[in-house]
């Protein structure tokens, strides 16, 4: 990476007191770039100063002979990660002087990073700011996956990699508890996701198992939102159907939860698809006997049917209302849609809507 810091006078005043997880490269071959920073830290320690908080991850390689000896080596390209501002920062480099500021590419091109940690401070500057940094929330997930790795933190080059087509989600278990990345593809064995750090590095996460993963935010990547929601829609109308017939079973109800925790906190683009999902999550409260949550739900998609125009969408909405509320306004709102194609080839979804009402009647 050509980036290199110059020292004219930048805007560093504007960046003054704002603290965030700064890049530096040690430009010493040396390999002794903790030592430095340990080093600093008791310096500040005997002044009666804040220590430097930083993260400068290694990995033990071994060595090859006769005897087996064992060195740190940088994480990659020497990078260290530095929690402070500006001023200090540049205060503690008069001093080490084998640390290097990274200067970001292109300034106005990263008007996104926010972290919820600076009260809105960042994001008032965020496109004035020279240097590269991390956002928190990134960095945290670093931390968490680095320490689970132990000492053998497999990374890629963001060059390398390509995060624009996956799920933005977050885990739920395991050693990666709580780190947020992109889902990449599935396997035999699980889902793999990579966790970006800034527009520096990638790490790729150890398979994950499918159930504990939950989506933040689809991918934006042409009709994926649409294909994921219609094969949910499909998936829940199945379970509503044995519940229905009272044939559910355990693994019936373990899917239920799972589908829940999966998608139960994702972000969806346009208001229009909330109507859709919220008819979803309420099929699914009411399957698992939800009573509390499920109140709330029948809420939360009557109050979304205002931004539905789409009547295939509008039936399967009043048909799930039916179905777990009772209200028979709802079931003619549902039939008076799903009817009203019947003179003229009706669509796959208002068909299974109007099989469905047939289904749910019998259940009243």
């Amino acid at each position: 990476m050509n980036i290199l810091e110059d020292d004219r006078n930048q805007s560093d005043t504007e960046h003054k007191g704002v603290v965030r997880w700064y890049v530096m490269r040690y430009l010493s071959m040396g390999r002794k770039q903790n030592s430095e920073l340990e080093e600093e830290n008791k310096r500040r320690k005997k002044m009666s100063m804040p220590e430097l908080e930083y993260f400068a991850p290694n990995i033990i390689v071994s060595s090859k002979g006769k005897t087996k000896k064992t060195m740190q080596q940088p994480l990659v390209l020497n990078y260290v990660f530095v929690h402070s501002d500006i001023k200090d920062i540049k205060e503690f480099r008069l001093i080490h002087t084998n640390f290097q500021l990274l200067k970001r590419r292109d300034v106005s091109s990263e008007i996104s990073l926010k972290d919820g940690k600076n009260n809105g401070a960042d994001s008032d500057n965020v496109t004035k700011d020279p240097y590269m940094y991390v956002p928190d929330r990134e960095m945290e997930s670093f931390i968490v996956v680095a320490k689970a790795y132990c000492n053998n933190v497999p990374t890629l080059l963001s060059s390398q990699t390509t995060l624009l087509k996956g799920d933005k989600v977050r885990i739920l278990d395991g050693d990666f508890c709580g780190v947020e990345g992109i889902l990449q593809r599935h396997n035999r064995n699980g889902e793999i996701v990579m966790l970006p750090v800034g527009n520096l590095i990638t790490v790729p996460l150890l398979t994950v198992s499918p159930k504990h993963i939950e989506v933040l935010e689809f991918s934006k990547n042409g009709t994926h939102v649409y294909d994921v929601l219609d094969e949910l829609q499909d998936n829940i109308r199945d379970l509503m159907h044995k519940k229905a017939n009272d044939v559910l079973k355990t693994d019936d109800i373990a899917l239920a939860r799972y589908y829940m925790t999966r998608y139960g906190k994702v972000k969806l683009e346009s208001k229009k698809l909330y109507g859709r999902f919220n008819a979803m999550m309420m099929m699914l409260h009411y399957i698992l006997g939800n009573k509390e949550e499920l109140e709330s739900a029948v809420d939360n998609t009557v109050k979304s049917l205002v931004f539905v125009t789409n009547i295939e969408t509008k039936a399967f909405i009043f048909s799930a209302l039916y179905v777990c509320t009772g209200i028979q306004e709802y079931f003619e709102k549902a039939d008076a849609v799903a009817m009203s194609g019947q003179n003229v080839n009706r669509s796959r979804k208002l068909q299974c809507v109007a099989d469905d009402l047939l289904l749910y009647r019998k259940l009243k």
